[in-house]
């Protein structure tokens, strides 16, 4: 599958996996309803929208979120890039889930670059109806990034993996690749599911070539299943020697990275004991590097 087919099937896969990413959503967007997301109940629906014409049209995910003895309808899009013929599209979803359904409906459009998202905000083009949909672009993603959501993580490092893909200064680059390496900190804290690999394919299967060797090493020292991954790309299980400093090289550049990308001054000596630190200890230190507040905090006993 093509890399930018993949970025627009990731994030879909990711809420068919996980149906209660558009309560988080709605609630990040400041949405009313529901009040309690935790006690909300998601549905997926039949994201086939058929006329009485011989014509189909398909929204990318459609669920029913019911709460507090109301229902809400949420039509999610992946927009990967400018589509004029998009902003006309989308009021018909909304329209057509309306009168189909008999409940209010809600549009959610996820997008990897920031000037999609500000087109997607803009007004409808002449002609079209009057509507703006909840956008989520780069920005949005980031300013959420204290969310310990497995399925916001995922889309966090899906959006920074998509930067990646893109020509970025070297202080850019560092800064998505640590957001990446944080990501994956969290994730391994959370427990072994079906869902987590899931996400874990996701991050590893969009990655680029070059940075795809460091997330497999992270990923071994993590436990997260870097060798099943490696496996099903037709490579060896086993490693020629070396294979322990090369985790242990990758996991002290991500422990820097993470650091650096947080605002976090790296002394001389923190830096010497990072360097000097074997793999275990630069395990702990990358997991606590993710939610640090301060460089004390990675090193405590």
């Amino acid at each position: 599958m093509a890399k930018a087919s993949l970025f627009h099937e990731a994030p879909i896969e990711i809420l068919r996996v996980s149906p209660s990413l558009v309560v988080e959503l709605l609630h990040a967007a400041g949405h009313a309803f529901p009040r309690t997301p935790r006690d909300a109940k998601v549905v997926v629906g039949d994201s086939q929208l058929a006329e009485p014409l011989p014509h189909l049209r398909a929204a990318d995910f459609v669920a029913t979120v019911r709460a507090e003895g109301k229902k809400l309808c949420v039509v999610v899009e992946v927009q990967r890039s400018q589509v004029a013929e998009k902003k006309r599209t989308w009021p018909y979803y909304v329209t057509h889930l309306d009168v189909r359904l008999r409940m209010p409906v809600v549009m959610i459009v996820l997008t990897f670059d920031d000037r999609v998202a500000r087109w997607a905000r803009n007004s409808p083009p002449r002609g079209s109806v009057a509507f703006t949909p909840i956008v989520f672009g780069p920005s949005e993603l980031r300013r959420l990034s204290g969310d310990e959501s497995p399925a916001f993580l995922t889309l966090e490092a899906l959006s920074e993996l998509a930067a990646l893909d893109k020509p970025q200064t070297a202080e850019d680059r560092l800064r998505s690749e640590a957001v990446v390496a944080s990501v994956l900190a969290r994730l391994s804290r959370t427990a072994p599911s079906p869902t987590r690999r899931t996400f874990v394919n996701l991050i590893h299967g969009t990655a680029s070539k070059g940075f795809r060797a460091t997330l497999e090493q992270l990923l071994e020292d993590f436990g997260m299943g870097a060798l099943d991954l490696i496996k099903q790309e037709g490579r060896k299980e086993g490693r020629e020697e070396g294979r322990e400093e090369g985790r242990e090289e990758a996991l002290r550049v991500a422990v820097l990275q993470v650091l650096e990308s947080r605002g976090l001054p790296v002394p001389g000596d923190a830096r010497s004991r990072i360097e000097g630190a074997r793999a275990e200890l630069l395990l702990v230190w990358l997991t606590r590097a993710a939610v640090a507040s301060r460089i004390e905090d990675v090193f405590e006993d």
